[in-house]
Parts: structure tokens; sequence; C-alpha cells
């Protein structure tokens, strides 16, 4: 029988490679593990109980551990419910009012309170409820544990039980073991004196390497045992293999705030792959040559999006990307520690959207058949693709393949999608999601699953797509075959290679920040000076949602927040040209104030830019509305700083340095009264706006007002919003801020004025 037509993608099967698979034969043994199946590697004629290579064992099931150790986490499950149950109960009783119901109900409450709390009933089980976590907590602080948490160890123990005999290599370290008894005792000085040792002896690849295949495991026992009450909704998700963790299992530290940190759009663009790559690109379909064109691309956070004409003559697409880089967070590519921890754990990110955006600028046309091929981060993002149902509208998802990558809670929008996993037993990076390799739950039992490895395997070397590739050259060739079998409709010639480069957010424009060079068709004399000029810069904070739907999708970067808020801040500047290059003129700008377009930024950074110069901002104020006084600052205004202003009334009158009456629009327009109170000496009062050119381009201009310029943090100011039509007035309505007092102003009177022109950039 040919064993290469014999197996379909569930078969259970272990084979050792021989001469003819290029490996030196049976004395150096290679375990194979198909679905989660683990055997002994044996060579020769076939065997009562031995399987064999490429043959069909009918009837094999999982191992005895394996089984025993799924049940007990099932039985724990039902035991933690039953604990929910009582709890409720409890709860209930106590609620019901008179003395009569707490006569009727105290035997009941005796009842239940010692079967939530006896050792030889369910322990310190109390769950259900905030209150009752609480009290959960504190018992495990104090080393009391319910029986659901002990059956849910036990299980975790039988589970290190069946990976020690499926790899005799780690029953047999000693340093192991002790690492696992420490493990055992919950206790954290003994754990940290062994991995100590662990250390010393193997360094800290060694470490990663020797407890790789059991590291699901141990974090899960860890967690449940360990008395950290902030890591105990994660060993229950993990022990049960329900969910992602939701904070380390180690530490307890919440995942959000690693997530936090990759905040990005996601965006691509297509760049020229150079001579070399684009020569050694392979230029037929196969498993093999997807995995060459991976390793080419190298940690570059480049993909690929080629073009396969298949042996039907209908062309396909095949989406490769490559695994993550080495840096722990990058603010220009996607593809960092931060970036793989988010796209594992969530389903969007920016990897996932910088993808999406570079599937979209490749041209596909929708309802076209696409295959996706990832490694390591990779395989998680494509994934994700897979999983999204909208993405899987517009296009056919018929493969996801992926090498390396934690992926076992995905699953495919369509059902059709044909899903290959393939990972080495010593790549922990597969463990990111918090199961194994050889997890005793199955999870999947229509994927395609591989489980490769040697003992001498180790890490990080393991985990590289060249370890993969290699494997799948010369050692798994049955498996090999049975995935090209699958591919076989982009078994044909590569017609078009497209590379993108993926960032976090939109690039910084070349010579950034200083980026004041002109570039407008303007006629006017630039920069525009002004050399008596009076200012005033009024903040409010106005509901991030109307504002939103006021920029209507053309937000230049993200909003700026107010202390991780839905309130977010906008700015109402005024300005009074008295003696200005282009004439006396008032204007009234309306703004919301917004990060920077290149790149996703820590959200308090913004507030750190006040403190620099202006043309070295980051963050700047996206003009909403404009209303200017002349047609020499109209034809400015739109040509040089990409704004649509409109020409209305702008009445800028003041009582010495302290009084202000402002109008703009009119008697139906906005007025902003009253005292701006004390205030204090600051260097200067400069801006930085993003106005939006009538090609869609961002044209981004700095100004600066220079002599007496003051901050008032307590303005006893009052702004009212009337009816009016004029822009800065019929903005105001929309963002909900009709009468509002300002929480800071910025004034400057009598100073000189300088507006550059402005610098056209495109972000898209």
């Amino acid at each position: 029988m040919n064993g290469d037509e014999a197996r379909p993608p569930a078969t259970n099967a272990v084979r050792a490679p021989g001469p003819a698979d290029g490996g030196p034969g049976p004395a150096r043994p290679r375990l194979t593990v198909v679905n989660g199946l683990a055997g002994t590697a044996q060579t020769g004629t076939a065997q009562p109980g031995v399987v064999q290579p490429g043959v069909v064992q009918p009837g094999v099931a999982r191992t005895d551990a394996t089984a025993c150790a799924a049940d007990l986490a099932h039985v724990a499950e039902a035991i933690r419910e039953c604990s929910v149950h009582a709890t409720e109960a409890l709860a209930a009783i106590t609620r019901s009012p008179g003395i009569a119901a707490m006569r009727t109900h105290v035997a009941a409450q005796s009842a239940l309170v010692r079967a939530l709390t006896h050792g030889k009933g369910l322990g310190c089980s109390f769950a259900g409820g905030t209150f009752s976590g609480v009290v959960s907590q504190a018992a495990g602080v104090a080393g009391r544990r319910g029986l659901a948490v002990r059956v849910m160890a036990t299980s975790a123990r039988v589970r290190l039980t069946g990976l020690a005999h499926r790899h005799p290599e780690m029953r047999d370290d000693p340093l192991l073991r002790a690492l696992v008894d420490a493990v055992n005792t919950g206790s954290v000085p003994r754990f940290a004196r062994e991995m100590w040792r662990l250390h010393r002896a193997r360094g800290f690849g060694g470490i990663i390497s020797t407890i790789a295949p059991m590291y699901g495991e141990i974090q899960t026992l860890w967690a449940l045992l360990d008395g950290n009450p902030f890591n105990d909704a994660t060993a229950w998700r993990l022990a049960s293999g329900r969910d992602v963790p939701s904070a380390d299992p180690l530490t307890g530290l919440s995942t959000k705030a690693i997530m936090f940190w990759d905040r990005g759009r996601g965006v691509s663009r297509e760049v020229d792959p150079g001579p070399e790559l684009a020569a050694a690109l392979p230029r037929r379909g196969s498993i093999i040559d997807f995995l060459t064109a991976l390793r080419l691309l190298g940690r570059g956070s480049r993909v690929i999006v080629q073009t396969v004409r298949g042996p039907d003559g209908a062309e396909r697409f095949v989406l490769l990307m490559p695994g993550m880089g080495t840096e722990i967070r990058s603010d220009d590519t996607p593809q960092d520690v931060v970036g793989a921890f988010t796209t594992t754990l969530r389903s969007e990110s920016s990897t996932t959207n910088a993808l999406l955006d570079a599937i979209g600028k490749a041209g596909i046309p929708e309802g076209a058949e696409i295959a996706l091929i990832g490694h390591s981060l990779g395989g998680s993002a494509v994934m994700n693709l897979a999983q999204d149902a909208a993405f899987c509208r517009r296009h056919t998802v018929t493969h996801a393949i992926a090498l390396g990558a934690p992926i076992d809670f995905k699953k495919p929008a369509d059902p059709r999608t044909w899903v290959a996993s393939i990972v080495h037993h010593r790549d922990i990076v597969a463990t990111m999601d918090g199961q194994g390799t050889d997890t005793c739950f199955d999870l999947h039992p229509d994927w395609y699953t591989v489980s490769f490895g040697q003992p001498e395997d180790t890490f990080p070397s393991c985990h590289g797509i060249r370890h993969y590739l290699a494997a799948l050259e010369h050692d798994l060739l049955i498996e090999r075959a049975h995935i090209d079998r699958k591919l076989v409709p982009y078994r044909g010639v590569v017609t078009r290679s497209r590379v993108f480069q993926l960032h976090r957010d939109v690039p910084e424009p070349h010579g950034h920040p200083f980026l004041t060079a002109p570039g407008s068709p303007s006629t006017a004399d630039l920069p525009v000076r002004g050399h008596d000029t009076d200012a005033i810069v009024a903040f409010f904070a106005a509901e991030a949602r109307a504002v939103e739907r006021a920029l209507a999708g053309e937000e230049v970067g993200a909003l700026v927040r107010l202390a991780a808020s839905r309130w977010v801040p906008v700015a109402l500047t005024v300005i009074a040209h008295r003696d200005s290059t282009i004439g006396p003129y008032a204007e009234a700008r309306l703004a919301v104030c917004v990060h920077d377009p290149w790149r996703g930024r820590h959200p308090l950074a913004a507030w750190a830019d006040p403190v620099r110069r202006p043309d070295l901002r980051w963050s700047g104020q996206q003009v909403l509305g404009c209303t200017v006084t002349t047609h020499a600052a109209q034809t400015t205004a739109h040509d040089a700083w990409g704004l649509a202003p409109e020409i209305g009334p702008v009445a800028f009158a003041r009582s010495g340095r302290r009084r202000l009456a402002l109008a703009i629009g009119g008697a139906n327009g906005t007025t902003l009264t009253g005292r701006l109170g004390p205030g204090t000496p600051v260097p200067s009062l400069g801006r930085v706006w993003y106005g939006r050119s009538g090609n869609a381009d961002v044209v981004r201009s700095v100004a600066e007002f220079r002599g007496g310029a003051r901050a008032h943090p307590l303005p006893w100011l009052r702004l009212r919003a009337g009816p009016g039509d004029d822009p800065v007035t019929r903005r105001l309505r929309e963002i909900g801020v009709r009468d509002a007092r300002p929480m800071l102003c910025l004034a400057a009177f009598n100073c000189r004025s300088r507006m550059d022109d402005g610098a056209r950039l495109s972000i898209n």
C-alpha cells in the first residue's frame, strides 16, 4: 500500500525517517505526531500494537493519561458549576426577609455553608459573584483551595505524567523533575530556586528548550496552586481549554497591560522587492516553494501576495507572512513581541489590520480564492483573517496553513477552509495561547495537525522558518505530500509576486518634523507675518463619539483623550491680525486635538508636546471649521493651509488683558465672553494645524506667536453657540458644545505672529 495515498488528514500516524527521506535511518528516530497521537517510531515489518509509517491504524485513540486528564478537567468544571449553584442558593436564602423565613431556612443555610466550606465537601468554593470571588481568592491566598481547583490541579498533574511518558528524555531529567516538584508545591521561593538552577546549568535557551513540551501544563499547574489571586481566572481558562489567557499565568499581570502598547491603525505600502529577492523567489506553487519565499523574506516586516495560475488555468492568490522580529516594541513595525502577543490573544490588532490593508491594495477581486500561509506571528495573523467573517464574504479562503503559531483558539469563519497546523514540540512560541502541542483537549478534530521534533533540538533554532522548511523537505515527507495534494489548485505557475511593507501606523514622511517647506500653489507672500496680533485659544471638552461623527472618517490621527475617557479636547482659536503681510483680518478656527498621523502614540504623549517647539511637535489640531473676514485670508487659508474657510464676521474685543468679548458669525453665531482670570507666563503660543486639501492630502502647517503669551488654567469665560450657520457655530452644535466654560485658555496680546506655508503629506 502506498502510505502517501492511504492517510487522510485526520489519520493518527507516527513514522521514522529512513534513508529514502535523506536521513541516516533508524539510528536517528524522529517523533512525528499527527492530530495529537504519540507513539514509538519503528521501522521494519508490521507488528501488533506498533504504529507503522504510512499505515492507517483503525481504532487508535488518545493515550490513557490524556483521556484521563480531559475527563478530570470536565469533572472539575462540573464541580465548579455545582459551587456556583450552591452559592446562588445560599445568597437567595440569605436575602429572604422576615424572622419566620430565617428560622425556616436556617437548616438549609447551615447545610450549604458546610458544603461550600468543609474540606470533605466543596472546600472553600464560593463562586458566581463579586463577593464570592473575593472570598474564594482570599481563601486561595491562605492556602485553602476548593475541590474544583484540586481536581483541576490533578488533571494538570496527569497531563504532566502523560507527557513524561511520551518524552522519556524529560522523565529522566533531574533538573526538570525538581522544577515540576516545585510547581506542585506552589512555593514561590522553591520555584525560583529551581529555575535559577536550571538557568545556571543550561542558560536561558536551555530553560526554554527543556520546559517547552510541557510549558502549558507547568504554567497551568503553577497558576492553580501559587496562591496569587490575580491569575486565578487565567488558570481556569488554561486548565479547562476554554479560552486564551486573560493574564500572565506566572505573575497575574493582565494581558491588557501588554496589548495596550499595540496602538496603531495598521497600514501597508507596496515596496520594490529588489533584484536579488525578485530573482530568488520560486516560480512554482507548492508548500516547499511557499516556505522558501517566507525564508527569503526574513524578518523585515514584509509580506508577499502572489498570483498563481493553477492547473485549471484559473488565477488564485497566496498570502505569505513571516514571523515576528526580535524587538519588544517598535513604533514602526507591528511584527514585534507586543504585536505577536496581541495578534495571538485578540482577533483585531495592528498586524491584522495591516494585512487587510495589503490585501486591499493588492487588488484581489471579490470572490477570488486565496490561500493564507504564515509562520509564527504570521500564522496567528492569517488565522485572524480566516476567522474574519467580513473578509471571508469578500474572498474565498480555501486554505490556512500555520507553522509554529499559537492558533488553538482561532476558528475559520468559513467551515470549508482547510486548516493545517505544523508545530515543533520544543517551540514554545506555539504555546503563547496557553495550550501546549500535546494538549489533552481535542479543540479542532477537523484540522490537519502535525507535531514533530527531536530531543536534541533547541530553542530558538527550532522555531525558525529554516527548521520547519528543512523538516518538510527531509523528514516529514508524507505530511508534505498530503499538504501538497490539498494545495493542488495552487500547484501552478506564480505569475506575479507583490511585496508589501507593514507598518503599525502611517510611516513618517522623510524629513519629519521639519516639514514647512513651501509646497502650495498660493500666490500670497508666505509665510504670513503679523506685527500686531491678538490670539486666544480656549479648550473645551467634547464627547469623542460626537467628534468622530463630525469628522466622518476623515481623522488625520487618533483623537487625544482626556485621561483615557470618552471626552476629547477641542480648541477654539480666535486671531485678530491688525497688521499682517496680507492685510488686516481676523479668523476663527475650531479644531480637535489629534495625535500625529504617522504612528500610534502613547495616549499621554500629546500632553508633553506643548513644551516642544511647534515645528518639533508630533500632535496637532485638525481643523473642523474656519471663518475669516477677508478674501485674501480665504484664498491663503485654502491654498496654503488646506482649509475650507468661509467669509464671515469675526469680532475680537478686549478690555485690558483680562476681559474679552469675542463674536463669530454675527448675531446668531458664537460668543465667548468673560474674564480670563489669573494666568502664568508661557514661552510661546505655537500651534500645529492639520487640514485636508481638495485632493484629500493632509496639509500640516505651523504657526508661532511670540511675546506676552500666558496660560489661564481657571478662565471665567462662557461660550454660547447660537443657531447661526457659519462653520464654527455649526460644528460646535454638531459636537455638542453649545453652552460651556473652557478648561484652559492660552492668550497672547500685541504679539508677533508667523504662519508658515503648509506641507502636503499623503498618509493613505
